[in-house]
């Protein structure tokens, strides 16, 4: 029998069109189910190449979003790495938990969004051995509760919206501990 571990995973990037864009920063924290974290996780700033920066660029919402929130400042120091480098890192970051017991779930708010851009960054990431197609997306949770039931929908704790990976991987999971307490409730657990 197999363990199954949530890797909560949030991204940063310089627009929406994962054929295009690049990826500026990757956060990551490996937990339980009950958000036990097994260790201090994983972030990352990543410098685009200087030919992606001139093709590409940076969509203007995004730029305006990443000046504000320091991103930005923050690839253009020392702190930020290459593509390459990043990928390495997060394989060392992920190699203790890639067992034969041990099986990981992204996990996340709208986590489609960073599996797309992290499926070109590092397609090896998604082979069934690392990562399955399944997801645990509290966003899911968010649009059940905000349809179904308003009241636990109006307290749901607030969010920061800053759009740094670590503020974000923070806001996902309180808003999963959230459900866990007022929405994905069942007599026959034990729970109220």
């Amino acid at each position: 029998m197999s363990e199954q571990l949530l890797l909560w995973t949030d991204i940063e990037t310089t627009g929406v069109d994962e054929s295009e864009d690049a990826v500026l920063e990757i956060g990551m924290l490996v937990t339980d189910w009950d958000l036990h974290s097994f260790d201090w996780g994983f972030h990352v700033c990543i410098r685009p190449s200087l030919w992606r920066w001139k093709r590409v660029g940076m969509s203007p919402e995004a730029r305006r979003m990443h000046e504000a929130n320091g991103l930005l400042e923050e690839i253009d120091t020392a702190r930020s790495v290459p593509a390459r480098w990043a990928i390495a890192a997060m394989d060392d970051y992920l190699r203790p938990y890639l067992t034969d017991w041990v099986k990981m779930l992204l996990a996340g708010s709208s986590v489609d969004f960073d599996r797309r851009f992290l499926r070109r960054l590092h397609p090896d990431l998604f082979d069934e051995r690392v990562l399955g197609h399944r997801v645990m997306d509290v966003s899911v949770l968010d649009e059940i509760a905000r349809n179904r039931y308003p009241d636990v929908y109006a307290h749901r704790p607030d969010r920061t919206t800053d759009h740094r990976v670590s503020n974000c991987l923070t806001d996902s999971m309180n808003l999963y501990s959230y459900y866990q307490q007022h929405l994905l409730t069942s007599k026959e657990s034990g729970q109220s």
